[in-house]
Protein backbone atom coordinates (compact mmCIF):
# COMPACT_ATOMS: atom_id res chain seq x y z
CA UNK A 1 0.00 0.00 0.00
CA UNK A 2 1.35 3.33 -1.13
CA UNK A 3 0.58 6.26 1.21
CA UNK A 4 1.29 10.03 0.13
CA UNK A 5 1.59 12.64 2.41
CA UNK A 6 1.40 16.40 1.65
CA UNK A 7 4.32 18.19 1.70
CA UNK A 8 2.98 20.36 4.99
CA UNK A 9 2.55 16.94 6.69
CA UNK A 10 6.67 16.59 6.18
CA UNK A 11 9.08 18.30 8.67
CA UNK A 12 10.93 19.41 5.79
CA UNK A 13 10.55 19.31 1.46
CA UNK A 14 12.70 16.21 0.20
CA UNK A 15 14.29 17.91 -3.14
CA UNK A 16 16.35 15.41 -5.33
CA UNK A 17 16.88 15.03 -8.76
CA UNK A 18 14.84 12.08 -9.11
CA UNK A 19 11.93 12.98 -7.54
CA UNK A 20 9.70 13.91 -10.64
CA UNK A 21 10.95 10.51 -12.02
CA UNK A 22 9.74 8.92 -8.67
CA UNK A 23 6.41 10.59 -8.47
CA UNK A 24 5.72 9.27 -11.87
CA UNK A 25 6.63 5.80 -10.94
CA UNK A 26 4.29 5.99 -8.18
CA UNK A 27 1.64 7.54 -10.43
CA UNK A 28 2.03 4.26 -12.54
CA UNK A 29 1.76 2.03 -9.25
CA UNK A 30 -1.22 3.40 -8.04
CA UNK A 31 -3.02 2.64 -11.47
CA UNK A 32 -1.78 -0.28 -12.14
CA UNK A 33 -3.02 -1.32 -8.39
CA UNK A 34 -6.56 0.23 -9.15
CA UNK A 35 -6.52 -1.87 -12.94
CA UNK A 36 -5.71 -5.33 -10.53
CA UNK A 37 -8.56 -4.27 -8.25
CA UNK A 38 -11.14 -4.57 -11.09
CA UNK A 39 -11.13 -8.09 -10.75
CA UNK A 40 -13.03 -7.88 -7.66
CA UNK A 41 -16.08 -6.90 -10.43
CA UNK A 42 -16.21 -10.85 -10.42
CA UNK A 43 -18.41 -10.99 -7.68
CA UNK A 44 -21.37 -9.21 -9.55
CA UNK A 45 -21.82 -11.31 -12.80
CA UNK A 46 -23.67 -7.84 -14.14
CA UNK A 47 -21.23 -5.75 -13.05
CA UNK A 48 -18.59 -8.06 -14.49
CA UNK A 49 -20.84 -8.40 -17.60
CA UNK A 50 -20.48 -4.38 -18.18
CA UNK A 51 -16.87 -4.40 -17.09
CA UNK A 52 -16.36 -6.83 -20.17
CA UNK A 53 -18.59 -5.00 -22.57
CA UNK A 54 -16.58 -1.50 -21.97
CA UNK A 55 -13.37 -4.11 -22.71
CA UNK A 56 -14.92 -4.35 -25.81
CA UNK A 57 -16.12 -1.10 -26.80
CA UNK A 58 -12.05 0.41 -25.98
CA UNK A 59 -11.43 -0.91 -28.97
CA UNK A 60 -14.21 1.16 -31.01
CA UNK A 61 -12.75 4.33 -29.21
CA UNK A 62 -9.00 3.25 -30.40
CA UNK A 63 -10.04 3.17 -34.14
CA UNK A 64 -11.78 6.42 -33.63
CA UNK A 65 -8.66 7.99 -31.80
CA UNK A 66 -6.71 6.67 -34.80
CA UNK A 67 -8.61 8.58 -37.39
CA UNK A 68 -9.05 11.28 -35.29
CA UNK A 69 -4.84 11.80 -34.99
CA UNK A 70 -4.51 11.00 -38.35
CA UNK A 71 -6.75 13.53 -39.50
CA UNK A 72 -5.53 15.91 -37.56
CA UNK A 73 -1.81 15.88 -38.84
CA UNK A 74 -3.37 15.88 -42.11
CA UNK A 75 -5.07 19.20 -42.11
CA UNK A 76 -2.21 20.57 -39.74
CA UNK A 77 0.30 19.66 -42.31
CA UNK A 78 -1.88 20.95 -44.86
CA UNK A 79 -2.92 24.46 -43.75
CA UNK A 80 0.39 24.95 -42.18
CA UNK A 81 1.37 25.19 -45.86
CA UNK A 82 -0.68 28.83 -46.16
CA UNK A 83 1.29 30.27 -43.62
CA UNK A 84 1.79 33.52 -46.17
CA UNK A 85 -1.96 33.94 -45.17
CA UNK A 86 -1.39 33.80 -41.73
CA UNK A 87 1.74 34.54 -40.16
CA UNK A 88 1.01 34.73 -36.44
CA UNK A 89 -0.03 31.10 -36.82
CA UNK A 90 2.87 29.63 -38.62
CA UNK A 91 4.07 25.79 -38.27
CA UNK A 92 2.67 22.58 -38.84
CA UNK A 93 2.82 22.29 -35.31
CA UNK A 94 1.31 25.29 -33.88
CA UNK A 95 -2.07 24.19 -36.19
CA UNK A 96 -1.54 20.93 -34.50
CA UNK A 97 -2.50 22.43 -31.47
CA UNK A 98 -4.94 24.49 -32.86
CA UNK A 99 -6.66 21.12 -34.75
CA UNK A 100 -6.73 19.37 -31.69
CA UNK A 101 -8.41 21.89 -29.33
CA UNK A 102 -11.11 22.03 -32.22
CA UNK A 103 -11.27 18.56 -32.35
CA UNK A 104 -12.03 18.58 -28.84
CA UNK A 105 -14.73 21.68 -28.54
CA UNK A 106 -11.74 23.76 -26.31
CA UNK A 107 -11.38 26.64 -28.97
CA UNK A 108 -12.98 29.98 -28.31
CA UNK A 109 -15.24 31.63 -30.16
CA UNK A 110 -12.83 34.60 -30.88
CA UNK A 111 -10.33 32.78 -31.46
CA UNK A 112 -12.72 31.14 -34.41
CA UNK A 113 -13.23 35.29 -35.11
CA UNK A 114 -9.99 35.61 -35.77
CA UNK A 115 -9.31 32.88 -38.21
CA UNK A 116 -12.17 34.23 -40.07
CA UNK A 117 -11.24 37.83 -40.42
CA UNK A 118 -7.89 37.31 -41.16
CA UNK A 119 -7.57 34.86 -44.47
CA UNK A 120 -11.13 33.04 -45.53
CA UNK A 121 -8.67 30.43 -47.77
CA UNK A 122 -7.46 29.14 -43.84
CA UNK A 123 -11.48 29.26 -42.82
CA UNK A 124 -12.32 27.21 -45.58
CA UNK A 125 -10.17 24.04 -44.49
CA UNK A 126 -10.83 24.60 -41.03
CA UNK A 127 -14.62 24.43 -41.62
CA UNK A 128 -14.01 21.11 -43.62
CA UNK A 129 -12.26 19.46 -40.75
CA UNK A 130 -14.78 20.76 -37.92
CA UNK A 131 -17.54 19.14 -40.57
CA UNK A 132 -15.88 15.78 -40.81
CA UNK A 133 -15.30 15.69 -37.07
CA UNK A 134 -18.17 16.58 -35.83
CA UNK A 135 -20.46 14.97 -37.98
CA UNK A 136 -18.66 11.93 -39.80
CA UNK A 137 -16.54 10.66 -37.21
CA UNK A 138 -18.66 11.65 -34.01
CA UNK A 139 -21.83 10.11 -35.73
CA UNK A 140 -20.05 7.14 -36.69
CA UNK A 141 -18.73 6.71 -33.12
CA UNK A 142 -22.07 6.82 -31.20
CA UNK A 143 -22.95 4.07 -34.62
CA UNK A 144 -20.10 1.98 -33.68
CA UNK A 145 -20.18 2.01 -30.26
CA UNK A 146 -24.25 0.98 -30.26
CA UNK A 147 -23.91 -1.94 -32.64
CA UNK A 148 -20.87 -3.19 -30.66
CA UNK A 149 -22.81 -2.90 -27.76
CA UNK A 150 -25.71 -4.83 -29.39
CA UNK A 151 -23.36 -7.57 -30.33
CA UNK A 152 -21.39 -8.26 -27.45
CA UNK A 153 -24.16 -7.73 -24.36
CA UNK A 154 -25.85 -11.19 -26.07
CA UNK A 155 -22.86 -13.11 -24.83
CA UNK A 156 -21.58 -11.00 -22.31
CA UNK A 157 -23.27 -13.02 -18.97
CA UNK A 158 -21.57 -16.21 -20.37
CA UNK A 159 -18.13 -14.44 -21.14
CA UNK A 160 -18.59 -12.94 -17.50
CA UNK A 161 -18.63 -16.45 -16.15
CA UNK A 162 -15.95 -18.23 -18.21
CA UNK A 163 -13.79 -14.60 -16.20
CA UNK A 164 -14.66 -15.81 -12.92
CA UNK A 165 -14.23 -19.07 -13.40
CA UNK A 166 -10.86 -18.32 -15.00
CA UNK A 167 -9.99 -15.81 -12.20
CA UNK A 168 -11.21 -18.57 -9.38
CA UNK A 169 -8.51 -20.98 -11.29
CA UNK A 170 -5.83 -18.92 -11.04
CA UNK A 171 -6.35 -18.07 -7.62
CA UNK A 172 -7.13 -21.45 -6.23
CA UNK A 173 -3.59 -22.19 -7.69
CA UNK A 174 -2.00 -19.78 -4.85
CA UNK A 175 -3.67 -21.33 -2.06
CA UNK A 176 -1.63 -23.73 0.17
CA UNK A 177 -2.79 -27.22 0.27
CA UNK A 178 -2.71 -27.40 4.16
CA UNK A 179 -5.45 -24.53 3.59
CA UNK A 180 -7.49 -26.11 0.75
CA UNK A 181 -7.75 -28.96 2.68
CA UNK A 182 -9.27 -27.19 5.59
CA UNK A 183 -11.46 -25.44 3.65
CA UNK A 184 -12.70 -28.67 1.94
CA UNK A 185 -13.47 -30.47 5.19
CA UNK A 186 -15.31 -27.52 6.81
CA UNK A 187 -17.68 -27.54 3.66
CA UNK A 188 -18.79 -31.90 5.23
CA UNK A 189 -19.16 -33.04 1.55
CA UNK A 190 -18.76 -36.19 2.27
CA UNK A 191 -22.24 -35.94 4.63
CA UNK A 192 -25.35 -37.24 3.49
CA UNK A 193 -27.85 -34.55 2.93
CA UNK A 194 -31.31 -34.91 3.85
CA UNK A 195 -34.06 -34.19 1.64
CA UNK A 196 -36.68 -33.97 4.32
CA UNK A 197 -36.43 -34.87 7.93
CA UNK A 198 -34.98 -38.29 8.30
CA UNK A 199 -35.03 -39.00 4.67
CA UNK A 200 -31.37 -39.10 4.54
CA UNK A 201 -29.49 -38.93 0.15
CA UNK A 202 -26.77 -38.54 -0.99
CA UNK A 203 -23.26 -36.82 -0.39
CA UNK A 204 -20.98 -34.12 -1.90
CA UNK A 205 -23.85 -31.35 -1.94
CA UNK A 206 -24.31 -28.10 -0.55
CA UNK A 207 -27.69 -27.81 1.53
CA UNK A 208 -30.03 -24.87 1.39
CA UNK A 209 -32.83 -24.52 3.29
CA UNK A 210 -35.70 -22.44 1.90
CA UNK A 211 -39.55 -21.76 2.97
CA UNK A 212 -41.72 -25.13 2.17
CA UNK A 213 -44.07 -22.30 0.10
CA UNK A 214 -41.45 -20.69 -1.58
CA UNK A 215 -41.67 -23.61 -4.34
CA UNK A 216 -44.49 -26.12 -4.01
CA UNK A 217 -44.28 -29.35 -5.74
CA UNK A 218 -47.42 -31.76 -5.86
CA UNK A 219 -45.26 -34.42 -7.06
CA UNK A 220 -42.22 -36.13 -5.59
CA UNK A 221 -39.48 -35.89 -8.43
CA UNK A 222 -37.00 -37.82 -6.45
CA UNK A 223 -37.01 -41.76 -8.25
CA UNK A 224 -35.64 -44.32 -5.32
CA UNK A 225 -34.30 -47.54 -6.74
CA UNK A 226 -33.40 -50.46 -4.55
CA UNK A 227 -29.95 -52.29 -5.24
CA UNK A 228 -26.40 -52.12 -4.98
CA UNK A 229 -24.80 -48.66 -5.74
CA UNK A 230 -22.03 -50.14 -7.71
CA UNK A 231 -21.39 -48.28 -10.70
CA UNK A 232 -20.72 -51.93 -13.17
CA UNK A 233 -24.36 -52.82 -12.02
CA UNK A 234 -26.96 -52.03 -14.68
CA UNK A 235 -29.23 -49.65 -13.92
CA UNK A 236 -32.75 -50.67 -12.68
CA UNK A 237 -35.75 -50.36 -15.17
CA UNK A 238 -38.36 -47.67 -14.77
CA UNK A 239 -41.54 -49.95 -14.14
CA UNK A 240 -43.82 -47.20 -13.74
CA UNK A 241 -42.65 -46.06 -17.49
CA UNK A 242 -43.63 -49.50 -18.78
CA UNK A 243 -46.95 -49.36 -17.22
CA UNK A 244 -48.06 -46.01 -18.60
CA UNK A 245 -46.56 -47.34 -21.84
CA UNK A 246 -48.69 -50.37 -21.49
CA UNK A 247 -52.00 -48.17 -20.66
CA UNK A 248 -51.48 -46.12 -23.64
CA UNK A 249 -51.60 -48.76 -25.98
CA UNK A 250 -54.61 -50.48 -24.34
CA UNK A 251 -56.54 -47.17 -24.41
CA UNK A 252 -55.67 -46.93 -28.33
CA UNK A 253 -57.43 -50.80 -28.74
CA UNK A 254 -59.95 -49.62 -26.66
CA UNK A 255 -60.62 -46.73 -29.32
CA UNK A 256 -60.17 -48.64 -32.11
CA UNK A 257 -62.44 -51.43 -31.42
CA UNK A 258 -65.27 -48.81 -30.30
CA UNK A 259 -64.59 -47.32 -33.89
CA UNK A 260 -64.79 -50.43 -35.32
CA UNK A 261 -68.02 -51.24 -33.35
CA UNK A 262 -69.70 -48.35 -34.16
CA UNK A 263 -69.01 -49.23 -38.17
CA UNK A 264 -70.42 -52.47 -38.18
CA UNK A 265 -73.67 -50.90 -36.27
CA UNK A 266 -73.76 -48.30 -38.92
CA UNK A 267 -73.97 -50.63 -41.98
CA UNK A 268 -76.27 -52.49 -39.88
CA UNK A 269 -78.67 -49.80 -39.48
CA UNK A 270 -78.38 -49.19 -43.32
CA UNK A 271 -79.02 -52.29 -44.83
CA UNK A 272 -82.13 -53.08 -42.52
CA UNK A 273 -83.38 -49.51 -43.80
CA UNK A 274 -82.68 -50.47 -47.17
CA UNK A 275 -84.88 -54.03 -46.71
CA UNK A 276 -87.76 -52.67 -45.27
CA UNK A 277 -88.10 -49.73 -47.67
CA UNK A 278 -87.87 -52.63 -50.28
CA UNK A 279 -90.52 -54.46 -48.89
CA UNK A 280 -92.88 -51.86 -48.41
CA UNK A 281 -92.52 -51.13 -51.93
CA UNK A 282 -93.44 -55.06 -53.62
CA UNK A 283 -96.78 -54.38 -51.14
CA UNK A 284 -97.78 -50.99 -52.94
CA UNK A 285 -97.30 -52.82 -56.20
CA UNK A 286 -99.17 -55.80 -55.00
CA UNK A 287 -101.87 -54.29 -53.85
CA UNK A 288 -102.63 -52.05 -56.76
CA UNK A 289 -104.15 -54.85 -58.92
CA UNK A 290 -106.91 -56.63 -56.52
CA UNK A 291 -108.33 -53.19 -55.79
CA UNK A 292 -108.81 -52.49 -59.33
CA UNK A 293 -110.43 -56.00 -60.06
CA UNK A 294 -112.65 -54.92 -57.28
CA UNK A 295 -113.82 -51.62 -58.58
Amino acid sequence: MILALPPSATSHRISTPHLPLKLQGAFLAMALYWILLSDLAIFSMRISAFVLVCGRVVVEVGLFLTALLLLILAFCTAISTLYYEMPIKEGAHVWLEELTRMALGMYSPEAYMLIVDTSVIVTVPVCIFLFIVGICLTNLLVAQLSQSYHDAYSNMQGYARLNRASITNTTVQGISAKRWQKFLTSLKLDDPLEFNEGDVGLSGGLQVLEPANAHIVTEDTIKRFGGSTAPSAPWPKDATTEEEEQDKLWLLEQKLQNIIKSQKKGRKKGQSSEGSMASGYGSGVSSGPSSASST
